[in-house]
């Protein structure tokens, strides 16, 4: 050996040990002092980096003043923007329920025929026109007062195929409140001439009622119709 080929302290031959592959030329070619600064200036970066990481692992303010205050309001933020995107949410969905109940509203405005709206005056009464199940009769119905209590029933009976007034069948109808099972009450009509018949029954209850129209012809056949309606109270 000669002697400017010193051979390397254990140090220096330890910390070349664990030189990447592509440094150990760099490191041949320099001096024994040149290599020995730069051991320990390799040495001492990759502690401060060392530290740094874990610093930054166990406390971030350490290394960044105002980190928490800065992490803090960007917390904050993300919430207000969470809460407004909400409340955008319940706002389309109320105005779209709104849509809903108006469009129900404007659909539902049509009343069956047969149906007497609850709003009624004392003095009102009801009537519709209806046939038998058969079509063999037409029938005038008319309901007055149409209110819980007394009411006075008319039945007009034509032939309807002729159109001519039925003078020879009995009618007799049947009371039912839908609302609650009250039972059936039987209301028979009295003739009063060319088709027509009446008698008063009770509705003992405001509500909706069926009203069920029984005809009786000559030869005992039957024939039946249905009116629904609804008595204030």
């Amino acid at each position: 050996m000669y002697p400017h080929e010193q051979s390397d302290t254990p140090y220096e031959s330890f910390a070349r040990s664990e030189l990447p592959t592509s440094d150990k030329d760099i490191y041949q070619s320099k001096s024994p002092a040149h290599r020995t600064v730069q051991l320990c200036t390799d040495k001492r970066n990759k502690q401060n980096e060392h530290h740094t990481k874990y610093a930054m692992r166990v406390n971030p303010e350490r290394l960044v003043p105002g980190w928490r205050e800065a992490t803090q309001k960007i917390s904050e933020r993300g919430t207000k923007m969470i809460v407004i995107q909400r409340l955008a949410t319940f706002r389309r969905m109320a105005l779209a329920l709104g849509f809903v109940v108006v469009l129900c509203a404007a659909c539902g405005g049509g009343v069956s025929p047969q149906v007497h709206s609850p709003h009624a005056t004392p003095s009102s009464s009801y009537s519709t026109s209806i046939k038998t199940s058969d079509g063999m009769f037409s029938i005038a119905f008319t309901l007055t007062p149409d209110r819980l209590g007394t009411n006075t029933f008319l039945v007009d009976v034509e032939d309807a195929r002729s159109t001519k007034p039925a003078t020879n069948v009995t009618v007799q109808l049947s009371t039912t409140h839908l609302d609650m099972n009250m039972g059936t009450d039987i209301v028979n009509l009295q003739p009063n001439g060319n088709g027509h018949f009446s008698a008063q029954g009770e509705l003992v209850m405001s509500g909706h009622w069926e009203i069920h129209i029984l005809l009786r012809a000559p030869d005992h056949t039957l024939h039946e119709a249905k009116v629904r309606l609804y008595a204030s109270a």
